[in-house]
This record gives C-alpha cells, sequence and structure tokens, in this order.
C-alpha cells in the first residue's frame, strides 16, 4: 500500500512518540551493500572548525536483512548501518600511490571488487560480506549512541 501523504498530513495522534534513536547492536553480522539510492554517497572535504583541510568521505550504506540479531532487536526486515571512508584524493581523482584509500581498497576486496576496472556504483547490492558493527557516543550527549561500520571481510567457508 503505497503511502498517502494526504492522510498522514490529517492524522491525530494521541500518544508521544520515541525521541532517542536505538542503535544497531554491536557485533559482527552478515550484510550486502544496500541497493537503494542512497546506498554509495560522499561528503565533500573542507575546513574543520581549527581552519585544517579535510578530506571527502564515501559512506557506503550496510544493509543487514534476515533473522539476525539488529534485525530482531529493532523490529525491521532491513537494518542500514553506514560506514564512512575518508579518500585520499589528488584534484577530483583517488590516490591511488601505495598506502592510500587502503580503507576504500579493503572493502573492494571483500565484495572482490579490488582488481580491473572499477566505478563505486558498482558496489550497490554486492555482497554477502561480513560487517563489524560499533557504536560511537554523541559528542554533545553520551548517551545517544550511533552504530557504524568499521570492517569488512569476506565471507569464508
Amino acid at each position: 500500500m503505497p503511502f498517502d501523504a494526504e492522510k498522514f498530513l490529517n492524522q491525530t495522534i494521541q500518544d508521544s512518540m520515541s525521541t532517542i534513536t536505538i542503535p544497531c547492536p554491536e557485533g559482527e553480522f552478515k550484510a550486502f551493500v544496500d541497493d537503494g539510492e542512497r546506498a554509495i554517497t560522499f561528503r565533500e572535504g573542507g575546513l574543520d572548525r581549527n581552519g585544517n583541510e579535510l578530506s571527502p568521505q564515501c559512506i557506503v550504506a550496510f544493509a543487514i536483512m534476515g533473522d539476525q540479531l539488529p534485525n530482531q532487536i529493532l523490529k525491521r526486515d532491513k537494518v542500514l548501518v553506514n560506514m564512512n571512508i575518508w579518500l585520499d584524493v589528488s584534484g577530483d581523482q583517488l590516490d591511488l600511490n601505495e598506502g592510500k584509500n587502503v580503507g576504500l581498497g579493503r572493502l573492494r576486496k571483500a565484495l572482490d571488487q579490488n582488481d580491473g576496472a572499477w566505478n563505486p556504483l558498482m558496489m550497490k547490492g554486492k555482497g554477502p560480506v561480513m560487517i563489524k558493527v560499533s557504536q560511537r557516543s554523541d559528542k554533545n550527549d553520551p548517551t545517544q549512541k550511533y552504530a557504524e561500520v568499521n570492517r569488512v571481510s569476506k565471507i569464508t567457508g
């Protein structure tokens, strides 16, 4: 059934709503790179508050599917968790020198995409892989936790 914006705008809600997100639990889970419109996005670099230059980031959304712990806890068929990958660039090109873009290289290797011609959109919908999810605290509110992917590996066996 499609979303009806008119019904949404005219509904009356009697109860209070949740104001705190429940993050994906920490652990290792089987996942795929999401295949949606925002599966692979980018955040431009710039300057931090101290005037230091920041590199751009590639943000990859992983979908945890099925009857795994996150799906049970969050009561969702698909749980999305992002991986932020800092990019080493030279102009608008990836820096392919030794020791550069290691995080992206590891992700490509886990997806069997680290050889031959490649572009980031080739990752959409690929997997399965094992992801390691950790949580970090909000810098302004340590009680608020956010989940993030900090490791991806190929599933073996």
